[in-house]
């Protein structure tokens, strides 16, 4: 673990000395406009795509599971992402939208005999593009211009942030840093996790305490970690999270890295097949707001894997196109049903009494390409500069198929 961060920490301070210098730290060029605070992004490579994201619930226990409630995540248009049309299956009892604006649909089912199953799901046809900011120090308000919902609501704990944690506090006074403003902070904070963990997956998420302690990680323990250690730093900080194409997130590091002569190979992520890509992983990253500016990305988990085949600051406010947000959450109080889950959840009465591994979850998306509605290829948009103004949220369809199998 020391040589890993002694040896990236090195490289690192050599190269963030040269882009802080040029005014190009993690990629971003001198706003266009810097006569006035107009923010800026540079959107890239759109992509249609149709995504099928499917909860299914199988009862393999020996007796009746009863009020049974599922929550999913209800993905929505954003300046990068432009969904065209979303349909639902079945038609939900309802949909709540928080105070963010996060939509969340719910379904209920009275009962569930055993060898019975209950599948959910939404098919979105969708425009995805790479967006990247273009922003540098001065573009960046001060602190004092935070609004203060956004302050109530995401400097606050969380179980899974434990932002009372000794360790957290004193790592994070120790992150602490006068000069940069924002940007900076960020990338202290950005480093050390980068430079501290190691990915790995359990299919469980500890809180950002453990998760230090231990030193390993999930993209949603790296994501946990950094948002713990910016609202330590007064730094207001939520996770964001959703599906992503597989080879294409695989592939693009590998495709681009100047130091690895490797290929990319097909992972448990999932693997292309007749029916489309398949991610049964999902992914989690962070968002930090920015006075000013508003939210800005940063992916600590590829950053740490990017870094490691030569290309630094990669995910550090630029999100690809084969990420679809599934939701903009920050656990219990916001994106009613889900908790931490960003994707979709399952309860039921008495789940507590139920044997482990009778009552069989399963959550996976596939991927196609989808034909362009005047039948023009859509790969490769040429490259706009677009206001960084937030677009309207697209209508949705919702089907009354029936999907009990």
């Amino acid at each position: 673990m020391f040589s890993k961060s002694l040896e990236k920490a090195s490289t690192r301070r050599w190269l963030s000395v040269v882009c802080l210098v040029a005014g190009c730290l993690a990629g971003f060029q001198p706003n266009s406009s810097s006569a006035d605070d107009s923010f800026h992004f540079e959107k890239s490579n759109s992509q249609r795509q149709v995504v099928t994201y499917v909860h299914r619930v199988e009862n393999n226990a020996s007796r009746l599971m009863e009020r049974i409630s599922i929550a999913m995540a209800v993905p929505q248009s954003d300046r990068r992402q432009d969904i065209e049309k979303l349909t639902i299956e079945p038609q939900p009892d309802r949909i709540t939208v928080d105070e963010w604006n996060q939509r969340v649909a719910h379904f209920t089912l009275d009962s569930l005999a055993p060898g019975e199953t209950f599948r959910v799901r939404f098919v979105a046809t969708v425009v995805l593009s790479d967006l990247e900011w273009l922003i540098t120090g001065p573009d960046v308000g001060a602190a004092d211009e935070m609004p203060e919902r956004v302050r109530r609501r995401y400097l606050g704990n969380g179980d899974l942030y434990n932002i009372r944690s000794e360790e957290l506090v004193r790592v994070a006074r120790s992150l602490r840093t006068s000069r940069g403003g924002f940007l900076e902070q960020l990338r202290h904070i950005h480093d050390f996790v980068v430079d501290h963990i190691v990915y790995e997956r359990d299919d469980r998420w500890d809180r950002a305490d453990r998760v230090l302690e231990r030193g390993t990680g999930s993209c949603s323990e790296y994501s946990l970690l950094m948002i713990a250690l910016c609202r330590l730093n007064g730094i207001p900080a939520r996770y964001a999270g959703g599906t992503c194409l597989p080879h294409a997130m695989e592939s693009e590091i590998y495709d681009r890295s100047p130091t690895t002569t490797e290929t990319f190979q097909p992972t448990e992520r999932g693997t292309p097949n007749q029916d489309g890509d398949v991610d049964r992983v999902f992914h989690r990253w962070v968002e930090v707001y920015l006075p000013r500016l508003g939210w800005f990305p940063m992916d600590p988990t590829r950053n740490d894997l990017a870094e490691a085949l030569g290309t630094h600051y990669r995910y550090f406010g630029r999100l690809p196109w084969f990420y679809l947000v599934m939701n903009q959450g920050d656990g219990h109080g916001l994106n009613e049903g889900l908790g931490y889950d960003y994707r979709s959840s399952t309860k039921w009465a008495g789940q507590e009494t139920f044997p482990p591994g009778s009552v069989r979850v399963q959550r996976y998306a596939t991927w196609k390409d989808a034909p362009s509605p005047d039948a023009e290829p859509t790969k490769q948009h040429k490259r706009q500069v677009v206001a960084g103004k937030p677009l309207p949220w697209s209508p949705f369809l919702v089907s009354g198929e029936a999907s009990r199998k």
